[in-house]
């Protein structure tokens, strides 16, 4: 291997950077790369065997361990370090070499000019890196430092060039570990670690406050000061002046230079995009994982500027508390799932938009969750309910219903003559038999044009429900028993078609007649009125619908006893009721009374109590009981994937609520063949043009979107519009709103714009104008805005939202951090 040779260089380049890792994070780097280049990685190792049979390279010649040329390189570079010991640069004695970097040399050094005595970090620009890049980048880096002034950056104390023309610096000697090997050492609670990374937020932030990024935070950067246990921020050789014009910028992201460690780089440096506040905001967020989960959130071990692009490409984060998981540390896991998860994901987002707007907003929520105060940086809970709890009902609201109600009422009609003809003809026994054939074939037909049953197949079912109503109240008018059974069964069908007023209209008369009929405290009218107070919280008046549901449920309590199989399906409406007025913490008990039940009196493999288990899994996801939520969901896909059959839509549902849970927890590989599996359930069940068919599509252009296969994502959300045959308004909107996404996301901003502003004036016109799902279009608008270089339009946009947010209180606490984290970048831009 010569010296010239790009072999050389890579290890020579892997050596420089893996130096400054501490000793736990060095092995697991080098036993990643092993994986995909064995070579490479024994022969980095064997420099550090050359290094470390030496005492330290800087002390003498490394020895057999290494190639010949690599040896010459070591000896030279520790023989030029230890003659400088002694020598006296400005007004500094070299005590002893102290570390070294890409670019320069770090000693510990003395004050020799009389005036006082202190001691220092000397760092020397090495031999050889006197390009005019470097040096500029060395006296940029004084300069930096110059005006840097906190408690927790290194403080500058000298400068000046030596006798052979080398500049250096004198900072301040902070004796300490690296911020990652004193947590292991001490043994640092989950709680100290977090005061910790604050502090280095801090820190962080005092520079940007002086708009300096720092773009190079790593544990060899962030040490813990021996002495009093604070963090002190070091090495800005690589910062960048925010107030820098764009001419005077250096190409700094290129690993060839060994400005940049690719494992805490942020994507933006990688891609060799601009550096931002947000960049520094991506590297706390790796050094807050790797405090947490005790290694780095990914694996990047490619040692060119494509290789380590490709690598980003297939980039996936583990959330802590699954790493924590599944090295069996239970504690740990319950520990950080939930607000952590959170946290630590929002710092590591991909995009620089989804961060934190400024690392002074990480910190905050790091005190939020140390305070045990909500924190910002959670999902919008409206949105996540709508989509994963509610909406797995959303199906029947909007399906079509089958032909054969048509013949059901012919066939109704029918029956009821023929029964009036033989009630004359035979008598009271033989009329009450006959009542009761018909009443169950009536209820047998109807129930197959429940529209979940209906596949998908298109008939005009409100015009035949009308007409079956209809003939009841002519029909029935005098058997008041069967005519309250009828007109319960057709409020459920019109709730299920999504005409609540005839629901509710149907639902109150069958209540009334059976409180008459048995009495308001009876069962049967305890049926009919949790069936009303169903129909009231879809018509979003959720008091008195709880009130409804609660009473119902006591009565069936009192008269069935504590495993009334009617009691635990009322439940349904109320875990509703309470999941979106409450949250789930108020829901749990409800939903595992219900599914206590189901399993009591049904068992494990009834598919009321898979249904039930997929929506405990919803409940416990919002609650940040993750790993407990991806269970339930489990456990109930194994029973419905075998017990239903392909073509019930019913199957979809644990599929496509893992899914979601696997897309928030940055799993998209795993979360795409999940939903895949729902679309093509629903797609078989209801057809491609159905409301769920349609939303679990629109799962998977999210999912698409989280992969980076943009194309992909774009042609899904396209075809998912060709599809929509707009009978259900929001699923319409939400559609159209997710091409825009896709289309921000590629930066075509100008095509992007008009879809927002269509779904904006579309959601409108369903819903009021201060809800949260209106304020997320108008934060994407403001985003095109901002690409299209309209920042005027999207500051007064962002600006007119924030009191509207602001009164949402924790419902509009993240979009609140969204819409000032834009106005964070427009104003820093």
């Amino acid at each position: 291997m010569s010296e010239s040779s790009g072999r050389f260089r890579a290890v020579r380049e892997l050596f420089l950077e893996l130096s400054e890792l501490d000793t736990g994070e060095r092995g697991a780097r080098i036993s990643a790369l092993a994986e995909t280049d064995a070579e490479l990685a024994h022969e980095v190792e064997s420099l550090f065997g050359a290094e470390r049979a030496a005492g330290s390279f800087l002390d003498g010649p490394a020895g057999d361990f290494a190639p010949e040329v690599v040896r010459g390189w070591l000896a030279s570079e520790g023989a030029e370090a230890a003659s400088a010991v002694g020598r006296v640069i400005g007004a500094w004695r070299i005590v002893a070499p102290l570390g070294k970097g890409g670019m320069g040399e770090v000693f510990v050094a003395e004050r020799v000019d009389g005036r006082y005595e202190q001691r220092s970090a000397l760092k020397l620009l090495k031999r050889g890196m006197d390009s005019r890049e470097i040096v500029r980048r060395f006296l940029r880096e004084r300069q930096i430092l110059a005006r840097l002034t906190h408690p927790g950056i290194a403080r500058l104390l000298d400068g000046g060039e030596s006798d052979d023309g080398r500049p250096f610096l004198v900072l301040e000697l902070v004796e300490g570990e690296t911020i990652t090997e004193h947590a292991r050492r001490s043994g640092a609670s989950v709680e100290a670690r977090l005061r910790l990374l604050v502090e280095a937020c801090e820190a962080v932030e005092s520079a940007h406050q002086k708009l300096v990024v720092h773009r190079d935070l790593k544990p060899s950067n962030v040490l813990v000061e021996s002495s009093s246990g604070r963090v002190k921020l070091l090495d800005f050789g690589i910062a960048k002046l925010l107030s820098a014009g764009e001419g005077t910028e250096l190409q700094l992201t290129r690993t060839g230079s060994s400005v940049m460690t690719p494992a805490y780089a942020a994507p933006e440096q990688i891609l060799g995009e601009p550096a931002t506040t947000a960049t520094d905001v991506y590297a706390l967020g790796v050094l807050l994982y790797e405090l947490l989960a005790g290694r780095l959130p990914h694996r990047r071990t490619a040692t060119s500027a494509a290789g380590l692009a490709e690598e980003l490409q297939k980039d996936s984060v583990t959330r802590p508390s699954r790493v924590a998981a599944e090295s069996g540390d239970g504690k740990l896991a319950r520990m950080l799932a939930g607000d952590l998860d959170t946290i630590v994901l929002k710092a590591l987002a991909r995009e620089s938009e989804r961060r934190y707007p400024t690392v002074a907003a990480l910190a905050d929520d790091l005190r939020r969750h140390l305070e045990a105060r909500p924190v910002l940086a959670r999902a919008d809970s409206t949105l996540y309910r709508a989509r994963k709890f509610v909406g797995r009902h959303r199906g029947a609201v909007a399906a079509s219903a089958l032909a054969v109600v048509a013949l059901v009422l012919g066939l109704a009609a029918a029956l009821f003559q023929a029964a009036r003809a033989d009630r004359e003809a035979t008598g009271a026994r033989r009329e009450a038999a006959r009542a009761e054939r018909v009443r169950q074939f009536v209820t047998s037909i109807f129930e197959v044009s429940d529209p979940v049953r209906a596949r998908g197949e298109t008939v005009s079912a409100k015009n035949l429900l009308d007409q079956g109503a209809q003939r009841v109240e002519q029909e029935l008018a005098t058997d008041p028993d069967l005519r309250a059974e009828m007109q319960h069964l057709l409020a459920g069908l019109y709730r299920k078609l999504g005409d609540l007023d005839a629901a509710r209209q149907l639902a109150e008369s069958a209540l009334a007649l059976r409180s008459e009929l048995s009495g308001a405290e009876s069962s049967s009218a305890a049926n009919s009125e949790w069936l009303l107070g169903w129909v009231l919280a879809n018509q979003g008046q959720f008091a008195p619908a709880r009130e409804r549901l609660e009473h119902a449920i006591a009565v069936l309590d009192r008269v069935e006893g504590p495993e009334s199989l009617a009691a635990a399906d009322a439940r349904e409406p109320l875990m509703e009721v309470l999941f979106g007025a409450e949250g789930p913490a108020a829901t749990l008990a409800v939903v595992e009374r219900r599914l206590a039940t189901y399993r009591h009196v049904l068992g494990e493999r009834d598919v009321r109590t898979a249904i039930a288990l997929s929506d405990l899994g919803v409940v416990l996801n919002e609650l940040e009981r993750s790993p407990e939520a991806e269970s339930a969901y489990r456990q109930s896909m194994a029973v419905l994937d075998t017990a239903l059959p392909g073509d019930d839509p019913r199957a979809a549902y644990p599929h496509s609520n893992l899914a979601d849970l696997l897309t928030e927890t940055g799993r998209a590989a795993e979360a795409e063949t999940e939903v895949r599996k729902a679309i093509a359930i629903r797609t078989r069940a209801l057809g491609p043009a159905h409301p769920e068919s349609l939303a679990s599509g629109g799962l998977l252009t999210q999912v698409l979107l989280q992969l980076d296969r943009l194309d992909e994502a774009e042609a899904n959300a396209r075809e998912l519009l060709v599809r929509d045959q707009g009978r259900d308004r929001f699923a319409t909107t939400q559609l159209r709103a997710g091409l825009g996404q896709v289309l921000l996301r590629a930066e075509r901003f100008a095509e992007a714009l008009p879809l927002f502003e269509q779904a904006i004036a579309e959601r409108r016109g369903m819903i009021p104008d201060a809800h949260v799902l209106v304020f997320a279009v108008r934060i994407n608008r403001a985003r095109a805005l901002v690409g299209l270089g309209r920042k005027g339009e999207a500051r007064a946009e962002l600006q007119g939202m924030l009191p509207g947010l602001e009164a949402k209180g924790a419902e509009g606490a993240s979009y609140l951090a969204h819409a000032r984290e834009i106005l964070a970048l427009i104003d820093a831009g």
